[in-house]
């Protein structure tokens, strides 16, 4: 009798705890593939000159056809990404020269004109990187499809705990989601070398690129009550 007596006694703060609310930090993920549907390429052009005024025409003069060139394609985006430029010296610790460097990026979910953008350019232009990427609103319209499937795997976590705990009630007290993205645009490494060596040596054809896909994703964490 003593013993069933202790047995007894030792069950009851596990009763008594089971008595209470339990609060589960639970977490889950949702994420499926996208094909990318945005173009992001930087260009760039480099120069030598005996003054920094004259390489300030050269680069100019490229740049201000650079951005006729991509007004021809108003679907896209087009923006100067960057200037620099630096004096050479020689063996007497001189300046000799200056080199400068002048970048610009052309991004648009029109995958053809974009590669035709990049061919035209090349004619006076080296490409730096192209890469590919999900859009701003196909990313947006993927997560907020994925929501519903990160809060299925949380319901679902509670309800497999509340029943093994016998506490089939549950009120979620707290909810976070987050949108992990994609990632950096996807390069293409490959089509980094083609250039040609000046404008009349003529741009090479458009590509036929292979975007790819990027993996789109939704982080649910919840604090939920079981009853």
């Amino acid at each position: 009798m003593k013993l069933y007596g202790l047995a007894f006694a030792a069950l009851l703060p596990c009763a008594s705890v089971l008595a209470e609310p339990v609060v589960l930090n639970l977490s889950a993920n949702a994420s499926r593939e996208i094909a990318n549907d945005e173009m992001v390429a930087r260009l760039y052009v480099q120069a030598d000159a005996a003054s920094p005024a004259v390489l300030a025409r050269e680069l100019g003069g490229a740049l201000e056809r650079a951005r006729k060139e991509a007004a021809r394609y108003p679907q896209l985006s087009f923006a100067q990404a960057g200037y620099n430029s630096w004096p050479e010296y020689g063996k007497d610790r001189k300046v000799n020269g200056w080199r400068g460097r002048a970048s610009v990026t052309v991004s648009g979910r029109d995958l053809q004109a974009a590669s035709e953008l990049v061919a035209r350019l090349q004619g006076f232009m080296l490409i730096e990187s192209i890469g590919f990427q999900v859009s701003e609103s196909a990313r947006r319209a993927a997560q907020q499809a994925l929501i519903p499937e990160a809060l299925a795997d949380i319901d679902a976590q509670a309800r497999v705990v509340g029943r093994s705990l016998g506490k089939p009630r549950q009120a979620v007290r707290e909810l976070t989601l987050n949108g992990p993205g994609g990632g950096a645009p996807m390069p293409v490494f490959a089509q980094a070398k083609f250039a040609v060596a000046n404008a009349e040596a003529g741009a090479p054809a458009p590509v036929n690129w292979q975007p790819g896909v990027s993996r789109i994703g939704v982080d649910a964490s919840a604090r939920v009550e079981l009853q």
